[in-house]
């Protein structure tokens, strides 16, 4: 009995110093499951390519549906650990998933700087101008109004 309740004891201690909850050492950014980026995304598909997973940029640095860069898919592959290429971008569900990844670290840094949730057009700028401040350029409020424009087509 003695051996027994020393057991339990240890096991609640053990459960005190490391927790089974998994976020508390994860270091990736928590997968946001918003409705709203899916919605945004399907949108973006538009305004970026017209819907085509093989287009590329005038100047070549951006690729696929959604027109992702290397530096965006490089910041995805660090803070996530996921090996993704340039070419992976040409591929609609590794496109769709580079971008919710991307713009979840985004949102979970706006919601750490500012105490609130990103509006919608803080997440378009975002995907325009860069997750970590794209939302305050000012360059970014021309690509917002053509997203408000293809949206009213969806």
């Amino acid at each position: 009995m003695k051996k027994l309740i020393l057991t339990l004891a240890f096991l609640g201690m053990s459960l005190i110093v490391y927790p089974k909850s998994k976020n508390n050492f994860d270091v990736r950014p928590k997968q946001e499951s918003s409705s709203l980026i899916y919605d945004i995304m399907k949108v973006l598909k538009l305004v970026e390519s017209r819907g085509d997973s093989k287009a590329v940029s005038k100047n070549k640095r951006f690729v696929g549906i959604l027109q992702i860069g290397k530096q965006c898919i490089q910041e995805v592959n660090r803070l996530y650990g996921t090996t993704y290429t340039h070419k992976d971008a040409f591929v609609i569900s590794h496109s769709e998933d580079i971008f919710v990844k991307a713009i979840t670290a985004g949102i979970n840094r706006y919601k750490r700087l500012h105490k609130k949730d990103p509006s919608e057009e803080d997440i378009v700028r975002m995907w325009n101008g860069g997750i970590y401040n794209g939302y305050s350029k000012a360059s970014t409020k021309k690509y917002y109004n053509k997203y408000l424009r293809y949206k009213k087509l969806v």
